[in-house]
C-alpha cells in the first residue's frame, strides 16, 4: 500500500534520527514498537527493523540521522537533512507531508 510514513526518535523534542518510507507506511506504530522493545538506536538495527514489520521496502525506506544514512543504495536528496530536527517532517515530500507517523522520545545515555 502506498502511504507515506514518518518515525522519528527524538531527545528533547528534536529529531536524532528519522526512518521515512514511501510504502507500508501504515506500519509507523509496529515499527516503534519494536524499537522501544528492543531498545534499538542505530541507523543499522532500525533499518532492519523497519524490513523486518515492513515499514516500506528496499525501494523507498531511508533510515537517517544528522551524520548518516542507510538506504538500499540510492542517493539520498539533500533535502532529507534540510528539516531534520523537525520530528514531524518528512522529507519525502517538499511539504513535509505523511499519512502515518510514531515518535519516540530517548533519554539520554
Amino acid at each position: 500500500m502506498l502511504t507515506q510514513g514518518l518515525v522519528a526518535l527524538t531527545r528533547d523534542g528534536q529529531a536524532i534520527l528519522k526512518a521515512v518510507c514511501g510504502c507500508n507506511g501504515n506500519s509507523a506504530e509496529a515499527l516503534a514498537h519494536h524499537i522501544r522493545e528492543r531498545n534499538l538506536t542505530s541507523v543499522e538495527e532500525i533499518y532492519q527493523a523497519a524490513l523486518t514489520v515492513e515499514f516500506g521496502c528496499p525501494v523507498c525506506l531511508v533510515v537517517f540521522t544528522e551524520n548518516g544514512a542507510m538506504s538500499a543504495g540510492r542517493e539520498i536528496p539533500q533535502r532529507y537533512w534540510k528539516n531534520f530536527d523537525k520530528p514531524d517532517f518528512n522529507p519525502r515530500w517538499d511539504i513535509g507531508k505523511y499519512e502515518s507517523r510514531a515518535q519516540l522520545e530517548q533519554a539520554y545515555r
